[in-house]
């Protein structure tokens, strides 16, 4: 379902099971919510779907020869209480909101533990998302059968709006112009295809995804570092195969005047240059009249991307922030390799290519791989188009990586082949808010 940016700010929800904190008095008789290690916040970041699940259950610390019962009550009463305690302003979810169809539990004789509960969250994009709306679903337990520990009687499922990217890796690294050392290479993903032939033999394809650089720490003026040594930086592919990067402007080490696609030509090393809006004093007269960005890519600041190839007609396509910024016709019929045949090692990278000073300098996130070339309506249609995407449906989409976990060195491939990407080194997660408001 699509929605407007100004509805889907805050459609990535935080979804928390709280408990309180006051030390429980288990005895043989007793009965409580089942908690996993003891912890008690958990939290799940979700994305914008309509609907999600959480499911409950209780305990009982020894077995007993006859059934245990129990019912899950909901409690708007303890709404004054979860805020005070956690510092919140929550509101009580409106029962539209969500779906519970059984609420007894039944522990069986012999058994320690309960069936769980299930609870539907539903019609969640009606739901008004804005970042100072909280909601509250209060549930508390209580049985006939056992004593109900206190402390371990009540679970609270908090609804918290969020962005739809919280999360992005840094990659950047670190090179002295000066003394031309490299004191960081920057960091980067690894692909290791688990089936080589998804990626072989394509007569189209589309890269796309969403950067952010620190373009201007390419300074020939007085600065004594740039982020890499050659002022080459790469996007996503690979050095033998397709690989997409940009170039400098020669003379200009803050200049990035070429889009190419390196291996896509009529032999191996070819490289065809998509020339961006571009304007400087080697230019006379300009090759445009005017554009918006000084280093000739968006500086210090998130830039959608878009970059694909139609084998039958030969074209080659570029999109910048959701504008046409090139189109171009190519040699037809040419040999298409995305990864390198004969590769035993990953080679398919996200933020490198061959060698280690061709790193990009900031983060990205929402990268997607086709094996066909997107049509124009596909992505100005819809203006969520880079920020979320349901791999259902995405004909052609076979490779999909959200960057966002915010944690550890692997990242999911959604797009349902499992091909996960591999960071080289520890990953530097960062903040992020987008779309931006």
């Amino acid at each position: 379902m699509k929605t407007s940016i100004s509805c889907s700010l805050s459609a990535v929800f935080a979804l928390i099971m709280l408990s309180s904190c006051q030390k429980p008095d288990f005895g043989s008789n007793s009965i409580y919510f089942t908690r996993t290690s003891g912890e008690t916040v958990s939290e799940m970041l979700v994305s914008s779907e309509d609907s999600m699940e959480g499911s409950i259950s209780v305990s009982i610390p020894q077995k007993r020869d006859v059934k245990i019962s129990a019912v899950m009550n909901i409690a708007p009463e303890l709404l004054d209480e979860f805020n005070l305690k956690y510092g919140e302003k929550a509101t009580i979810l409106d029962e539209k909101f969500y779906e519970i169809e059984n609420d007894k539990f039944e522990i069986a004789a012999g058994s320690v533990s309960s069936n769980d509960l299930s609870i539907k969250f539903c019609n969640l994009l009606e739901l008004e998302k804005k970042h100072d709306e909280t909601y509250l679903l209060p549930l508390v337990l209580s049985s006939a059968d056992a004593k109900v520990v206190e402390g371990r009687d009540v679970k609270y499922f908090f609804l918290r709006g969020a962005n739809l990217i919280n999360f992005a890796p840094f990659l950047d690294g670190d090179y002295d112009i000066d003394s031309e050392v490299v004191y960081d290479p920057g960091n980067y993903f690894m692909v290791d295809w688990k089936d080589k032939a998804l990626v072989t033999g394509w007569s189209s394809f589309t890269y796309e995804g969403l950067f952010c650089g620190q373009i201007n720490k390419w300074n020939a003026q007085g600065d004594s570092k740039r982020s890499n040594p050659e002022g080459i930086v790469s996007l996503l592919g690979t050095e033998k195969g397709v690989l997409l990067r940009w170039w400098r402007n020669s003379g200009y080490y803050n200049k990035f005047r070429w889009l190419e696609f390196k291996g896509l030509g009529v032999d191996a090393d070819a490289c065809v240059h998509l020339e961006m809006p571009y304007r400087d004093s080697q230019n006379d007269p300009p090759l445009y009249d005017e554009w918006k960005h000084p280093y000739g890519l968006p500086n210090d600041e998130w830039f959608t991307l878009t970059a694909s190839y139609d084998g039958p007609t030969g074209v080659v396509k570029c999109w910048l922030n959701g504008e046409k910024v090139c189109e171009k016709v190519i040699d037809k019929n040419i040999e298409l390799r995305i990864y390198p045949e004969g590769k035993k090692e990953p080679e398919f990278y996200f933020g490198h290519a061959n060698g280690e000073y061709h790193w990009w300098p900031g983060m990205m996130s929402e990268i997607r791989l086709w094996n066909r070339a997107l049509e124009d309506e596909e992505i100005l249609s819809d203006p969520l188009h880079y920020y979320t995407l349901s791999p259902e449906g995405a004909q052609g989409l076979i490779g999909y990586w959200k960057l966002n976990e915010g944690s550890g060195n692997i990242c999911k491939d959604y797009s349902g082949y499992g091909n996960d990407a591999v960071a080289k080194y520890k990953v530097d997660w960062r903040k992020v808010s987008l779309p931006a408001e």
